[in-house]
């Protein structure tokens, strides 16, 4: 499996905390910091597909990164407005 993209964490709302990662949203998309993003280590996707979690497993993830056991988030999003 080609690894993608870094992270595209957005919320899709106040009310739903459900994130939507979408590699090509990325701003470190094919870089060497996509080599090690959470989504390569944890999510088998199609290139170009949105991954979305609900607060749960987002929450699974964070707890994963701050015991260093996945790369934290690298994504930094190409829309600054």
């Amino acid at each position: 499996m080609a690894r993608s993209s870094h992270l595209s964490l957005v919320p899709e709302s106040v009310e739903n905390l459900a994130l939507t990662i979408d590699c090509e949203e990325c701003v470190v998309q094919f870089t060497d910091a996509c080599d090690d993003c959470v989504v390569s280590y944890l999510i088998e996707r199609e290139p170009g597909t949105p991954v979305m979690f609900d607060d749960d497993e987002r929450h699974a993830i964070d707890l994963l990164a701050d015991a260093g056991l996945v790369p934290p988030s690298r994504f930094r999003s190409r829309d600054v407005g």
